[in-house]
């Protein structure tokens, strides 16, 4: 059930985000999790997010396409100066909670702040499966659209 309203596989398009994202969880994903993994409804939403704004293009800390954990890493040069600890580039094989901007408590996504970052798009309704998301930051970036109605259940 982590593909929202009410698509299947099997009517999602070939260049669709969530295809994208189902496809890098499945084989370019270095951590690999199982479908019991508690982690992996989180790392799929994620993934959403950063294929629905394409996450090449970000400012800070975006996939660049390499998937390797010891260049994964968001240099110096990524960061604003007040960020004093280590994050690293979204799609990359360490622990989610360690991304660039996503905050977590005891291993769950509670807080994504992602302003001023160069993000495009639309905000994708699985999003929503962050379930315990309370901070939401998008601004100044080029996001169009409308609200996902699924947000108004977190």
């Amino acid at each position: 059930n982590v593909i929202k309203r009410n698509a299947t596989f099997e009517t999602l398009k070939y260049d669709d985000p969530r295809v994208f994202a189902m496809d890098w969880l499945l084989y370019d994903d270095p951590r690999q999790l199982d479908a019991f993994d508690d982690n992996l409804a989180q790392r799929y939403s994620l993934a959403v997010v950063a294929f629905s704004f394409d996450s090449m293009a970000w400012m800070h800390c975006g996939n660049d396409g390499d998937v390797d954990s010891n260049s994964s890493l968001c240099s110096g040069k990524d960061f604003h100066e007040f960020i004093d600890e280590e994050k690293y580039k979204w799609l990359s094989g360490v622990d989610e909670c360690d991304w660039y901007g996503v905050t977590c408590l005891e291993g769950v996504v509670i807080g994504l702040e992602l302003g001023r970052n160069n993000l495009v798009g639309e905000i994708p309704p699985e999003i929503a499966g962050l379930e315990y998301l309370k901070i939401l930051s998008l601004h100044q970036n080029c996001i169009y659209g409308t609200i996902p109605s699924e947000l108004g259940a977190l």
